[in-house]
C-alpha cells in the first residue's frame, strides 16, 4: 500500500523540487530563466489540451486526483508564482525574490516528502505535521542563504507556515507569504 502511495505522490513533489533550478539560473540570467518558465507555462496549457483528448500516462502521474477532472489549478499557480518571482527580480530585491522560489520549490517539495515519509505528529488544526514542515524550514532556509542570506530564516518561517495551513491555492499562499515577509523586512532593515 505505501508503495502505490509513493508511485502517485512523489513524481509530483521531484518536479516541484526541481523549480529550484530556476532560481540558480536566474544568478546567471533573469530573462533566460524567465523565458524558460513561460515556454512551461505554455506547454502546460498544451498538456491540458491534449490529456482531455487522450490519455497521457507521464502526465496523469503528476496530477491529483481532484485537478483529472478540470483545469490543474496547483500545477498551473505554481509556475505563475515562479515567473512573476522572476519578473519582480528585475526590478525589486533580487534574494528576496529568488528565495521565496526556493522557499516554493524546496522548502514546500519537501515538506511533503519528509512530512509522509517521517512524519508523526500532527500539526494543530492541519493534515500536515511537525517533521514534514520542520524538514521543510530547514532546507528552504539554507538553500535560500544563499540567495538572501538571513533574510532566508525570515522568508522560510513564513512560506512553511502558510504550506502548513493552506487548504487551497497552496503554491501562491507559500510564495506570497515568504516573498512579502522578506520584502516588509528588507525594507525596514
Amino acid at each position: 500500500m505505501r508503495h502505490a502511495l509513493a508511485t502517485s505522490w512523489l513524481p509530483r513533489k521531484l518536479v516541484h523540487i526541481s523549480g529550484a533550478a530556476f532560481a540558480f539560473l536566474a544568478l546567471f540570467s533573469r530573462q533566460l530563466s524567465l523565458l524558460i518558465v513561460m515556454a512551461g507555462i505554455i506547454t502546460f496549457f498544451t498538456l491540458e489540451a491534449l490529456r482531455r483528448r487522450a490519455d497521457l500516462p507521464f502526465v496523469s502521474a503528476l496530477y491529483r486526483d481532484s485537478e483529472r477532472k478540470s483545469i490543474a489549478l496547483e500545477p498551473l499557480l505554481y509556475l505563475l508564482c515562479i515567473a512573476m518571482l522572476l519578473a519582480m527580480s528585475m526590478v525589486f530585491d533580487r534574494g528576496a525574490c529568488l528565495t521565496a522560489i526556493i522557499v516554493l520549490t524546496v522548502g514546500d517539495g519537501l515538506a511533503g516528502i519528509a512530512g509522509r515519509a517521517f512524519g508523526r505528529h500532527r500539526l494543530p488544526q492541519g493534515k500536515k505535521t511537525w517533521e514534514g514542515s520542520i524538514s521543510g524550514f530547514i532546507a528552504a532556509s539554507a538553500v535560500g542563504f544563499l540567495f538572501a542570506g538571513p533574510l532566508a530564516i525570515a522568508g522560510a518561517a513564513a512560506g512553511m507556515a502558510a504550506e502548513a495551513y493552506s487548504r487551497r491555492l497552496e503554491n501562491l499562499s507559500v510564495a506570497a507569504a515568504s516573498f512579502l515577509t522578506m520584502a516588509i523586512l528588507s525594507l525596514l532593515l
